[in-house]
């Protein structure tokens, strides 16, 4: 490039308007390199924005879809918190067993078995019921 604490020289009036004409073409192209990477610059952070907006917006269409299924979970733990205060806890079935043994259910009989056995008894006996 050029020296900005170059003398000029002035030998001449056509060389002094040549070497400023140099110094400005050189001015121009680091102007044009400038503005060529500002360019590419400014289309890769455009670029990069897009990539991160669509991570951005990925991100939060997950996490909305998790909160939706977060929801539903708190929702079904609920009803089976609901449903498990409805069901007997092991003593209480314990207390039940105890007392479905003391009348042992088995030991019932029917109507009909019990007009059969009175009128066993009573031909037994020799009366009639």
């Amino acid at each position: 490039m050029f020296d900005p604490n170059a003398p000029l020289q002035f030998d001449s009036s056509s060389h002094y308007r040549g070497d400023i004409g140099r110094k400005i073409r050189a001015i121009e192209d680091q102007l044009n390199a400038i503005s060529e990477r500002s360019v590419f610059t400014s289309d890769s952070l455009t670029k990069k924005s897009k990539e991160i907006e669509e991570i951005v917006g990925s991100l939060a269409r997950t996490v909305t879809a998790l909160q939706r299924d977060i929801t539903v979970l708190k929702t079904e733990l609920a009803q089976m918190r609901k449903e498990i205060s409805k069901a007997a806890t092991m003593a209480k079935v314990g207390e039940l067993e105890g007392y479905i043994n003391m009348i042992d259910p088995m030991k019932f009989v029917t109507k009909d078995e019990v007009r059969k056995m009175i009128r066993e008894e009573g031909s037994r006996t020799g009366r009639e019921v």
